[in-house]
């Protein structure tokens, strides 16, 4: 029995209420468990509660009988309810059973077709295990099928809510005029923060995060493949407390900072923020992803700090390929983990995407941020999104020395640099 298993068990024995209707409705059955204790308990355990016969510890052994024995005693039971997951993490339990049980049976099926090649046509075998791999898929993906009237009642319930109450339909960034063109950072949605070097890409992801977690208590994860954890947070600190970056680099602080550090630590240290970094490949990413979603359900927010940077599979024969690849599994894995992920990727000196342009065709919303020679701390935020328009600028002001973000009243004349070209700026036009 894995762990896995013994976590199910020991929820649906505690709660049954609360676990028992989910676990049907995401398709966890008798059989989903690898082996016959499981399977025996967890029937034991479904036919108590629906006949509405006492549960718990002493209700299944008594139900269990002369059957009890061959689960193992009363010990498998207690083993059971010390290992249980609670409600809020039960989804990523059934996850990983139903992916054990669909690995098995896809194994099978492939073991089957093996042996039947020695006497069947090869049509005949094909069309056996296709048959197989449909009905594997077709039970991996029960518990996502929703109708129209229901997918139509949430949108009218989202539609509403806006009327009434935020007109966002997702998280802010911090950015009133920013969260007014994109409609904030929405679930499923895969935001990607382009600029030059030194451009304050970083910057405005962590003025992001620190909207998204302080302000709005909704965890996030950052995984920062180019600054260490420290020195993100050091910025952040500079930033919340309003204190000179370059003073806290250079140990010339004033006295009057230290109040200030003092107080924006103590704000910063109740932010659910989450940061690794020493994780540069897809798979880790998306392994600690799940990780953290096991403890933390409702997180919101996932930053790659910076794209380019990320190792895909290695299956890819040229680097634009690789990192094709890593971009479309971002925006997957934003989808299914019903996440919003926010990707920063460097533009090169003819102001594309760096590598590889597929980077913006994946994102949902791509901010460009642009530089102007006129004005050193003016930027321009250039949006282009698959709702809502495209090619609009936000002016903002951007202070080097606190890394805030601050609204900007005029658009400046000339947002070039001379880390853009004039072929960047007369496309936007």
């Amino acid at each position: 029995m894995t762990l896995e298993e013994t976590a199910i068990l020991g929820c649906a024995l505690q709660w049954p209420d609360e676990s028992l209707p989910f676990l049907t409705e995401a398709g966890i059955r008798a059989d989903t468990f690898s082996h016959e204790i499981p399977s025996t308990i967890f029937t034991a355990i479904a036919t108590a509660w629906l006949a509405k016969a006492p549960g718990g510890f002493v209700g299944i052994a008594t139900a269990l009988g002369d059957r009890l024995d061959a689960v193992g005693g009363a010990a498998t039971l207690q083993t059971a309810i010390e290992g249980a997951a609670q409600p809020v993490t039960l989804p990523h339990y059934a996850e990983i059973v139903k992916e054990g049980h669909a690995k098995r049976r896809l194994a099978g099926a492939l073991k089957a077709a093996y042996a039947q090649l020695k006497t069947e046509p090869t049509g005949t075998v094909l069309a056996a295990i296709e048959a197989e791999i449909s009905s594997i898929a077709a039970g991996r993906d029960k518990a996502r099928i929703q109708s129209t009237r229901e997918i139509v009642m949430s949108v009218l319930g989202n539609l509403n809510n806006r009327t009434n109450g935020s007109k966002m339909a997702g998280l802010s960034t911090g950015i009133v005029r920013l969260d007014e063109e994109t409609g904030g950072i929405r679930t499923g949605g895969y935001w990607v923060i382009a600029g030059p070097t030194k451009g304050g890409k970083s910057a405005l992801v962590r003025y992001i995060v620190r909207a998204v977690a302080l302000d709005q208590a909704k965890p996030v994860l950052v995984f920062g493949l180019e600054m260490s954890s420290d020195d993100t947070v050091e910025a952040m600190l500079a930033t919340e407390g309003k204190v000179s970056a370059s003073r806290m680099r250079d140990g010339t602080m004033q006295e009057m900072d230290f109040p200030k550090l003092q107080a924006a630590a103590n704000n910063l240290a109740l932010a659910p923020i989450f940061f690794r970094d020493d994780v540069y490949d897809l798979a880790g990413i998306r392994s600690y992803v799940r990780q953290v979603k096991a403890v933390q359900p409702d997180l919101a927010v996932v930053v790659v700090d910076y794209l380019q940077l990320t190792e895909g599979a290695g299956s890819a024969d040229r680097r634009e390929q690789e990192i094709a690849i890593v971009s479309k599994a971002l925006r997957r894995m934003a989808k299914d983990e019903n996440l919003a992920i926010i990707a920063l990727a460097q533009l090169n000196d003819d102001g594309e995407l760096r590598e590889c342009r597929a980077i913006g065709m994946d994102a949902t919303v791509q901010v460009t941020i642009e530089m102007c020679e006129d004005e050193p701390g003016a930027r321009l935020l250039r949006l282009r999104q698959r709702q809502g328009k495209t090619g609009v600028a936000v002016p903002v002001a951007f202070n080097g020395e606190t890394f805030e973000w601050h609204p900007l009243a005029h658009e400046p004349e000339q947002a070039s640099g001379k880390s853009f070209t004039s072929k960047q700026n007369r496309k936007h036009k």
